[in-house]
């Protein structure tokens, strides 16, 4: 049964996206500070908010802190990062539709059930800027279902770990 349960919340865990400079030696990549987000096209006021900058810089600085990085003042940082969150209406569907119809002539009739709708997309991106030339050199992003819970504590940290567990690439 737990075998199931696992096999079923894994097969519906959105993948991580990333996408970065392959010109970039990460692996010269110590230091690290935190950059303010912008806030330029946030449309969610849970997204926009000093509080969830706060949360995301202490859960990032200590993720980052446990994979070896050092934070230190801006001005010495071989990197920045920062986070960005949008989110979008998109079309979802159940995954599972029954239709049945009949129809002669100028009339017809059919029943259609399950189905479709649309939902709201919550992505939360984690941008890596080098410094020396602020150029963006990595990004990580998870797209999701929005829920009551999607700026929660617990699933920003899951995320956040999920996230930087592709960084640096592991083809570097």
């Amino acid at each position: 049964m737990a075998l199931l349960l696992l096999v079923g919340l894994t097969a519906c865990a959105t993948p991580i996206q990333t996408e970065y400079d392959r010109d970039i030696a990460f692996s010269d990549y110590q230091t690290f500070a935190w950059k303010v987000p912008s806030r330029e096209g946030v449309e969610d006021p849970a997204g926009d908010s000093e509080i969830l900058d706060r949360r995301m810089a202490r859960l990032i600085s200590d993720a980052l802190e446990a994979r070896g990085y050092e934070s230190v003042p801006a001005e010495e940082a071989d990197f920045l990062i920062t986070y960005r969150t949008t989110t979008r209406r998109g079309d979802r569907s159940s995954g599972s539709s029954i239709s049945i119809g009949m129809g002669s002539g100028n009339v017809g009739g059919g029943v259609r059930l399950g189905g479709g709708g649309s939902q709201t997309q919550s992505v939360l991106m984690l941008d890596i800027i080098d410094r020396s030339d602020d150029t963006l050199v990595w990004r990580g992003w998870e797209e999701s279902q929005q829920g009551q819970s999607r700026w929660s504590e617990d699933r920003l940290k899951r995320l956040v770990n999920r996230l930087l567990n592709e960084f640096p690439p592991s083809n570097q």
